[in-house]
């Protein structure tokens, strides 16, 4: 049951600190680069961060503007799970749409020639004739 409670706080994090935990686990850029701000409340200019201030028990999802002189809160309350799960969205959709941007452009980066087409056709079916020895010999022999 516990190994159940870690896998869902790594997929689902609830907390702070959970997707603080997330956020590590999935191997994304450090916050300077990212300027998403787990944990602390950060006045640099044109980022996003949440935190929870303990003396309130309030936790608040914000977004800093214009050099950090202004701040929009996206979410101030006490239910940390909606918080956790706006910014978690954030950083998802950030990221999702920064690799389709990079794969798009590596795919116009192709030169689609007929030698590169030839070529992906033969190492398939080098790879193809490759898998069915190796079923053979595993399956039937």
């Amino acid at each position: 049951m516990k190994e159940r409670e870690e896998q869902n706080e790594e997929n689902f994090p609830v907390t702070v600190n959970q997707l603080k935990k997330w956020y590590q686990a999935k191997g994304l850029p450090p916050e300077e680069e990212t300027h998403f701000y787990i944990g602390k409340d950060v006045k640099e200019s044109n980022s996003f961060g949440i935190f929870r201030n303990v003396e309130t028990n309030i936790v608040t999802l914000y977004e800093n503007k214009n050099e950090g002189e202004e701040r929009n809160i996206i979410y101030e309350g006490p239910d940390e799970e909606v918080a956790v799960n706006q910014m978690k969205s954030m950083i998802e959709e950030k990221y999702l749409k920064d690799f389709v941007t990079r794969m798009t452009n590596k795919f116009k980066e192709i030169k689609w020639t007929r030698e590169f087409i030839t070529g992906i056709i033969i190492y398939t079916f080098i790879a193809l004739v490759i898998l069915a020895v190796a079923i053979d010999a595993v399956f039937f022999h």
